[in-house]
């Protein structure tokens, strides 16, 4: 039991902790008394402190001030995280649920930005997510994020040709709003990833790694410094989804990588990735 009770203190759970050391005095009163009285005490002083706070935010419940109430009762929380009363009066006030939500593409990930309708004093904001529907509840989804202070948030944890929903809710010492939620999915179609140029003396050699669902990859080129803008615009190159290997380019030229997903369907292109590359020059041994 003073095992259990050294565990409250530390969790800060001092309303607890003076219960079960009130039921140990009394169940032995003359057993190190000297220790005993010292730990009631200090763990009464401490009760009594969160005590203090929390009636100042029934005061101010009372008289409807809800900044001061919460203020008050937080203090309690923090000084005593089990006070009852001061957490029944933090119900009484939940948080507003965000607004606004909104889902923009930046490229490979999914930025994530929401509006208070008022100050949210001692809130944070939770993210979840869930693939193919909106969630419903607080456990409806993936948490991506929690205790955020900030009113924005950036998810490069996504899978490409995917529908994402998200759902923001403010979060103050438990007391939950209620969601807001994207309306409309938000699938990012991604490009190639590290992209480079790898050596080869014949012609220019160009790797990557394809993302996730793509159905194929296609490369078009031009000339010169500037890649083409879309597919069709230049000369189609032959690739696979590991890259290519142009043995016709002679000088520097510009490519477009564009992958290709096929959505119900239809097929649906990336932007596309572009790279400038020149062949390396073959190198003659020192005389």
């Amino acid at each position: 039991d003073t095992t259990k009770i050294r565990d409250l203190i530390a969790q800060k759970k001092f309303q607890s902790a003076l219960a079960i050391a009130r039921s140990l005095q009394q169940k032995y009163g003359t057993y190190n008394v000297v220790t005993s009285k010292k730990l009631l005490t200090d763990v009464q002083t401490v009760v009594s402190n969160a005590q203090r706070n929390a009636e100042q935010a029934k005061l101010y419940a009372s008289q409807n001030n809800e900044s001061l109430a919460i203020s008050y009762a937080i203090k309690a929380l923090e000084i005593c995280d089990d006070y009852i009363e001061a957490r029944q009066i933090l119900q009484k006030y939940p948080p507003k649920p965000v607004q606004n939500l909104r889902a923009v593409l930046d490229g490979n990930k999914v930025r994530l930005e929401w509006e208070d309708r008022v100050k949210q004093d001692f809130a944070t904001y939770t993210i979840i997510k869930k693939v193919g529907v909106a969630p419903t509840r607080f456990d409806d989804g993936a948490v991506v994020e929690s205790n955020l202070s900030i009113k924005f948030y950036e998810d490069e944890s996504i899978v490409s040709a995917t529908p994402y929903y998200y759902s923001v809710y403010a979060d103050r010492y438990g007391i939950k709003s209620n969601l807001c939620t994207t309306i409309s999915p938000v699938i990012v179609y991604s490009d190639v990833s590290n992209l480079q140029q790898d050596f080869t003396l014949n012609g220019v050699k160009v790797v990557w790694e394809a993302p996730q669902n793509v159905k194929s990859i296609e490369v078009w080129k031009k000339d010169g410094p500037v890649a083409p803008l879309k597919a069709g615009d230049g000369v189609k190159v032959n690739c696979d989804n590991k890259g290519f290997n142009d043995e016709k380019c002679l000088g520097e030229s510009a490519y477009l990588i564009i992958c290709n997903y096929e959505v119900s369907g239809r097929q649906v292109q990336s932007r596309g990735a572009k790279i400038v590359c020149k062949p390396y020059e073959n190198t003659k041994p020192l005389e």
